[in-house]
C-alpha cells in the first residue's frame, strides 16, 4: 500500500502542547492512520467476496450493495469538490435509512463501517466510535479484522482527547493473539503518553518498536524520537 502524507489531525488545541513529538512523526502517522483506516473497509470487502455479495447473494443483500454503491460514489463525488465534512452531510441521511432498512443483512455490517470513516473524516468521532463499536463483535473469528476495527475504535478516542479509553484499546491489540497492528499500537501509545506527558511510558513504548519490530516502518521515528528524550 502506498504511503500517502496527508497532514494529522492535532490532539491537543495549542501547538506547543505537542511539543515532545516530532513534528515529522505527526505528519507520517497521520497518512498511515488515514490509510489503516479505510482498509478496514476495504478488507472487509475483499473478505466477503464482493463478487459473490453482488451476485450469488438473497434479493435483500442485493438491493443493500445496490444502495451503498450508489452512496459510496454520491461520498466520492461530494468529496472532491466540497471535502470531508459536506459530503459526509450530504450522505448522512442515506447511510441512516441503509442501515435502518437493511440492518442485520451482510452488506450493512460493510456499510455501518464504512459509514463509521467518513464520519471519522468529518471529525464526527463520537459517532463514528459508537459505528466502530457497533461491529466489533461481529468479527470473533477473524483477529486480524477485531484488530483493524480496534485501531479504528483507538483513534478515534485518540481524536476526542479520551486518552484512558485509547491507551485500553491500543493495549487491546497488543493483547491480541496476532501479531500484525502491535507496532502501530506501540507507536500511537508513544504518541497518547506524549500528550500527557508521561514520558517514561512513552519512551518504553517506542522502546519497543525498536527491539521487538526492527522491520517496522515506524522503526526509524521511533528511534529518533528516543534519542531526542535522553
Amino acid at each position: 500500500m502506498a504511503r500517502k502524507k496527508i497532514p494529522r489531525k492535532k490532539l491537543l488545541k495549542e501547538p506547543d502542547e505537542f511539543q515532545t513529538l516530532s513534528a515529522r512523526a505527526i505528519e507520517w502517522a497521520g497518512g498511515h492512520r488515514t490509510q489503516l483506516i479505510w482498509t478496514v473497509s476495504i478488507v472487509l470487502f475483499l473478505a466477503a467476496g464482493y463478487a459473490a455479495l453482488r451476485f450469488h447473494t438473497a434479493r435483500t443483500n442485493a438491493q443493500a450493495l445496490a444502495l451503498l454503491e450508489r452512496n459510496i460514489a454520491r461520498y466520492h463525488q461530494a468529496l472532491k469538490s466540497d471535502g470531508a465534512a459536506k459530503a459526509y452531510d450530504a450522505v448522512r441521511p442515506a447511510f441512516e435509512q441503509l442501515l435502518t432498512r437493511y440492518g442485520g443483512s451482510t452488506c450493512a455490517q460493510r456499510a455501518t463501517l464504512y459509514y463509521a470513516n467518513i464520519s471519522y473524516a468529518a471529525g464526527k468521532y463520537d459517532q463514528a466510535l459508537a459505528l466502530y463499536r457497533r461491529e466489533l463483535d461481529g468479527f470473533r473469528d477473524s483477529p486480524l479484522l477485531k484488530n483493524l476495527i480496534r485501531c479504528s475504535v483507538a483513534y478515534a478516542q485518540e481524536a476526542e482527547r479520551t486518552y484512558p479509553p485509547a491507551i485500553a484499546s491500543f493495549q487491546q491489540i497488543l493483547n491480541a493473539p496476532v501479531t500484525s497492528l502491535k507496532d502501530e499500537a506501540l507507536f500511537n501509545l508513544a504518541l497518547v503518553y506524549a500528550a500527557t506527558g508521561d514520558v517514561a511510558k512513552e519512551r518504553a513504548a517506542l522502546q519497543k518498536i525498536v527491539s521487538q519490530h526492527k522491520d517496522s516502518l515506524y522503526f526509524e521515528l521511533a528511534s529518533e524520537r528516543i534519542a531526542e528524550l535522553k
